[in-house]
């Protein structure tokens, strides 16, 4: 993907959590989006067993998760949230 710009998505599931969490969801935005979008492939990890899906792992007082794959030029957010559930949440989208 280099020399091609990298385009968020974002799952239903993302849209709430940024309503529920306007402060963190900035700062995830502000941050960690672009890090993402430069290079989706090494900023997270390879979720195994999981196709083409990735967890990108941050924190602010816990430690928080963004489930992402990429589809050509676009990176698709499924979910974000902390750690504990967030893996839970997500299988329970797929």
């Amino acid at each position: 993907m280099r020399g091609q710009s990298m385009q968020p998505r974002y799952k239903p599931h993302v849209e709430r959590w940024v309503k529920k969490n306007p402060k963190l969801a900035l700062e995830f935005f502000c941050t960690h989006l672009q890090l993402i979008l430069a290079n989706p492939y090494s900023a997270g990890s390879k979720l195994s067993g999981r196709g083409n899906y990735y967890s990108y792992h941050f924190h602010r007082r816990r430690e928080y998760r963004a489930v992402y794959s990429i589809d050509g030029d676009n990176v698709i957010f499924e979910v974000i949230g902390p750690r504990e559930g967030v893996y839970k949440d997500f299988k329970h989208l797929r």
